[in-house]
């Protein structure tokens, strides 16, 4: 074997090497994304509220203790989802018929792509705070959340039922942190006479968030 073709042999060893861990680097990096498993949670009932919190990244909030969790995707999922003991679901449908649906989800992103998701959602709330005027009549807002500025969308739809004509709320906040690319999600659905009272159920929640910045 000539020096040449060693050299070569070399060469390709080098770049095969690199560009394995480059495949290694980018399959770690992106096992690591995604939402926050629920079984990372803890809940603790105070009074006459549940805590629930992830001090691994110092994420807390309050439901009323009464409200019923949704234990099915405790091992593998990462929504948490409660509902009101008033609920009553539709099968196949995301709004209950009665009583009052609230999920949350902490979603990271690719960090190293400059039009993250949590930057695009920042650039939301910059838009509405440089022209507020042009949003007044539209379904997006800023909410402050733990001295925070969210996204914030809001959108009522009527639908025919066997009962006649019925509102839909859907109510979906995202609160973003460009530094950590993560955006915390909560999402509010309700129904009918219900959707007064469920909306005070949802501020009075997003009032207990607190979030303490930790990777």
């Amino acid at each position: 074997m000539t020096k040449k073709i060693k050299i070569i042999i070399a060469i390709v060893c080098v770049i095969l090497l690199g560009i394995g861990f480059t495949i290694l680097d980018a399959y770690r990096y992106e096992k690591s994304l995604g939402g926050i498993p629920i079984k990372e949670y803890n809940f603790k009932i105070i009074g006459d509220q549940k805590l629930i919190e992830n001090k691994k990244i110092g994420f807390s909030f309050q439901i009323p203790a009464d409200w019923i969790e949704d234990q099915k995707g405790v091992e593998e999922g990462s929504m948490l989802t409660f509902a009101s003991p008033d609920v009553s679901l539709q099968e196949g449908k995301p709004v209950p018929a009665t009583g009052c649906l609230f999920m949350v989800d902490v979603v990271n992103y690719d960090k190293r792509d400059p039009s993250n998701t949590a930057q695009l959602i920042q650039n939301k709330i910059k838009s509405i705070k440089e022209a507020p005027s042009q949003f007044e009549d539209s379904p997006f807002q800023i909410l402050n959340i733990n001295g925070v500025d969210a996204y914030e969308e809001i959108y009522y739809r009527m639908a025919d039922n066997e009962n006649g004509i019925e509102a839909h709320l859907y109510r979906r906040v995202e609160l973003p942190q460009v530094e950590l690319a993560r955006v915390y999600l909560f999402e509010g659905f309700s129904s009918g006479d219900d959707i007064e009272k469920c909306q005070q159920e949802f501020d009075q929640i997003l009032a207990t968030v607190k979030i303490n910045e930790r990777k």
